[in-house]
């Protein structure tokens, strides 16, 4: 029997489809920023620091067991050159679901035994209850593969929305009720529920059956999914410093204050690098073999993500305590010393991973990233035990600053196989125009005798800084950002 077209296959719609699914991404961004926004101040007014300190815990044993149970075969089905056929789905969706079968039954010995030990604790079984989403992330993920890997994600996008918009739904709902940390572990339960449904009929997926049936092309894929999820185990590892550091020596408090800082201020680069991760990195495992042109859309991808992640942080960066104080509550204006150390190095040099990051995944080159990432882990850990010994939770804040120096590591390593191509320039005029937005802000608020006041105020100074910042960008870099607006339009690269 035939197999079916993989819509991967190089074709001449390959860029409309990538700029296609940019717009469509990025629509779907928006639109669960919203909803993210919404459902996660409410929650912040209903939980306490300590009931974060409880989220953050169950959030990074759940991720750690879905990236065991991924094994990052599916992302090797959308890096590999050759189409995919429904017996490699087939194969992929059973081994992992034989994983997330496994590691669901482990979760809820690990809960017996916690509880035998401390009768009085619910975290083992809250993180129990939630590693039951497992088996049904997995239907998730393989029922959209073809999709993603094709660059059809209108109707990816579809799915996320239904997503989001049920765990905000059921969170709220929940938290309003009284139910704690458990609103997030029911949220979180729907949401895999409505996702993998959603997605199953979508991409008309099918139980697999029989054997899994082990080859050297299995082999081959476990190998790079391994490369794959090292890198993001070893950042998992590095955020499991909250569970396993700040909440014994610090408090479950300071682990809410640490959770809610790392939000706030990764919220505009997460929404940004998903974009960027979910589009590029199938394009770019698309057009692997054109080296120069890998180069040319690595250029163009630094720079567009410099103008935008610094736009969107215009707002905490000249307001953060206006907002802190007065979206979030008063009881959460101890986080402002910590949150202003991640702000200056997401500014500084936010932009530039997540760029590199899909293209060096793109041309299958995933180890590099772990490297990366592990001598990052170790990094991060010495540095958070000393630093916060000395200054508290804000040494979480300083180690995020100067661990954005394994961003130049990539850099270099990613220069060798594509050649040289420009990297700081790209950052040269938005930060600069941050700066005199910045000025402008602060010379309006000499002239009124005093600056914004509530968030009414700070967001009416935060639509006069955007638009210096753009006017400001417009003016030096004209010709770079009409250039690269042309070759967005006219295709990804030229």
């Amino acid at each position: 029997m035939a197999q079916p077209a993989d819509p991967a296959a190089p074709d001449t719609g390959l860029s409309g489809r990538f700029r296609a699914s940019v717009l469509s991404y990025g629509a779907r961004q928006l639109a669960v920023m919203a909803l993210g926004l919404g459902s996660s101040l409410v929650l912040t007014r209903f939980l306490s620091p300590a009931e974060f300190g409880r989220v953050a815990v169950i959030s990074v044993v759940t991720q750690l067991a879905l990236l065991l149970a991924d094994g990052g075969l599916g992302v090797y089905l959308v890096q590999r050159p050759e189409e995919v056929t429904d017996r490699d789905l087939a194969r992929v969706t059973g081994l992992q679901l034989r994983l997330a079968g496994a590691i669901v039954l482990l979760c809820a010995v690990g809960a017996g035994v916690a509880f035998a030990l401390a009768p009085g604790q619910r975290l083992g079984w809250m993180v129990a209850a939630a590693a039951l989403s497992l088996p049904l992330l997995v239907v998730r993920g393989m029922s959209l593969l073809r999709l993603e890997r094709g660059l059809r994600l209108d109707r990816v996008v579809r799915v996320e929305i239904l997503e989001e918009a049920v765990y905000a739904a059921v969170a709220v709902a929940a938290a309003a009720r009284g139910a704690g940390a458990w609103s997030v572990v029911l949220a979180q339960l729907a949401r895999a529920v409505a996702g993998a449904s959603a997605a199953a009929a979508i991409g008309r997926f099918r139980l697999p059956r029989g054997p899994v049936g082990w080859d050297e092309e299995l082999a081959r894929g476990v190998r790079f999914g391994l490369h794959f999820q090292s890198a993001q185990l070893i950042n998992l590892a590095r955020v499991a410093v909250v569970p396993l550091y700040i909440v014994p020596v610090l408090g479950l408090a300071a682990a809410g204050l640490v959770e809610r800082a790392w939000f706030v201020c990764g919220l505009p680069l997460a929404i940004i690098s998903a974009v960027q991760q979910r589009t590029m990195f199938p394009y770019v495992a698309r057009i692997q073999a054109d080296r120069e042109q890998v180069r040319r859309f690595a250029e163009d991808a630094v720079h567009a993500s410099a103008l935008l992640a610094t736009l969107c942080y215009l707002p905490l960066v000249l307001f953060p305590r206006a907002l802190v104080v007065g979206v979030l509550g008063p009881q959460w204006e101890p986080m402002l010393p910590l949150a202003g150390w991640l702000l200056a190095g997401n500014v500084a040099f936010g932009a530039l991973p997540g760029p590199m990051y899909a293209v060096a995944n793109g041309l299958g080159k995933a180890h590099l990233i772990s490297r990366i990432n592990l001598g990052v882990l170790v990094a991060s850990w010495a540095l958070i035990v000393g630093l916060t010994r000395a200054f508290g939770v804000v040494g979480v804040g300083m180690t995020g600053l100067l661990l954005w120096a394994g961003t130049l590591l990539l850099r270099r390593w990613l220069r060798a196989e594509l050649g040289p191509f420009r990297f700081f320039r790209q950052m040269a005029a938005p930060l600069g125009a941050l700066g005199v937005a910045w000025a402008a802000v602060e010379a309006a608020a000499r002239l009124r005798g005093h600056g914004p006041e509530g968030l009414a105020g700070a967001a009416a100074a935060s639509l006069l800084a955007g638009a210096v910042y753009l006017a400001v960008v417009v003016a030096v870099d004209r010709e770079r950002v009409r250039a690269l607006w042309s070759r967005f339009r006219g295709g990804a690269v030229r």
